[in-house]
């Protein structure tokens, strides 16, 4: 493999990566406002906990596919 080659392949899979992590990050800003249709201060402590765990654990799974991939 060329040194050029070598530098496209870098290129498209930094691309590849930056596209996956920004389209997942959308769907999950999108996720957490249909989750949030109440006011947020109407949350208490435990459906809090419960969102933030969930958003955490969607934000690790996305970065696991990068690392996939």
């Amino acid at each position: 493999m060329t040194v050029l080659q070598q530098a496209s392949t870098v290129v498209a899979a930094t691309m590849l990566t930056l596209w996956l992590q920004c389209g997942g990050i959308a769907l999950l800003v999108h996720w957490v406002r249909r989750a949030m249709t109440g006011s947020v201060h109407t949350f208490g402590p435990f459906h809090s906990a419960i969102l933030v765990v969930r958003f955490t654990a969607a934000v690790v799974m996305l970065n696991g596919l990068q690392v996939l991939l």
